[in-house]
C-alpha cells in the first residue's frame, strides 16, 4: 500500500482502544476517511492529508493530541466526537483553494489553523466549532465563510473560545454571522 496514493481509513464495524497515529514525522497520506463505529485515537506527531479528508462516523470517537495538516478538502459528514476536550489542531496549508463541508456532527476540537500560503479555504456550510478548546486561527490566507455562519463557542461553558486573525491573514464573513466568546484582530483583514 502506497499512503501517497491510497486512501487510509480508519473503518470497520468494531471498537479500537486508543490508538497511536502519525508518530512518524513527515508521514503524508493521499485521502483519509474515518469511519469507524468507535476508538479513540492519539496524533502523535504531525501528519499531512494531501488529497480528500472525511469524516464520516456516527459513533463516538476522539482526537487528542498533534496536528493534521490538510492540503485538500474536508468534510465532517457524520462525525460525531464526542469527548468535550478534543486537542487535535486542524491545519489548513498549501497553494490551492480548498474547502470545509460540515453536513452532521461535529468538528475536530482543537484550533482550526489557516496557514495558507496561496489559495482560499472556503466554508461550504454553516461551521460550528463546539468543543470546550475549539478556536480558529487565520495566521496567513484567507478563510472565506461565503455568507455562511461561523460559530466558535463552548458548549460545556469550560473555556472561552476564541477566533484570531493574524497580520497575513484574512476573515471574509461575506454576510454570514460570527459568534465567539472573544475576537481578535491582530492587524489582519476581517470582511463582515
Amino acid at each position: 500500500v502506497n499512503a501517497g496514493t491510497s486512501t487510509f481509513e480508519i473503518g470497520g464495524n468494531f471498537c479500537y482502544a486508543v490508538q497511536n497515529f502519525g508518530s512518524n514525522a513527515g508521514l503524508t497520506l493521499n485521502d483519509l476517511l474515518v469511519s469507524n463505529r468507535c476508538f479513540d485515537a492519539n496524533i502523535v506527531g504531525p501528519f499531512t492529508v494531501a488529497g480528500t479528508a472525511t469524516f464520516a462516523r456516527a459513533g463516538a470517537f476522539s482526537l487528542l493530541g498533534g496536528t493534521i495538516s490538510f492540503a485538500g478538502n474536508v468534510g465532517y459528514t457524520a462525525a460525531n466526537l464526542t469527548n468535550p476536550v478534543h486537542t487535535t489542531t486542524a491545519e489548513f496549508i498549501g497553494t490551492a483553494n480548498q474547502t470545509i463541508t460540515q453536513t452532521a456532527g461535529n468538528m475536530l476540537g482543537g484550533t482550526l489553523v489557516v496557514n495558507k500560503t496561496g489559495g482560499t479555504l472556503t466554508a461550504t456550510t454553516n461551521l460550528s466549532l463546539t468543543h470546550s478548546l475549539s478556536n480558529v486561527t487565520v495566521n496567513q490566507g484567507t478563510l472565506d465563510m461565503d455568507g455562511k455562519n461561523l460559530t466558535v463557542a463552548d458548549a460545556f461553558g469550560w473555556t472561552s473560545n476564541i477566533i484570531t486573525i493574524n497580520a497575513a491573514g484574512t476573515l471574509d464573513m461575506g454576510g454570514g454571522v460570527r459568534t465567539s466568546d472573544t475576537f481578535t484582530n491582530n492587524g489582519g483583514v476581517y470582511i463582515p
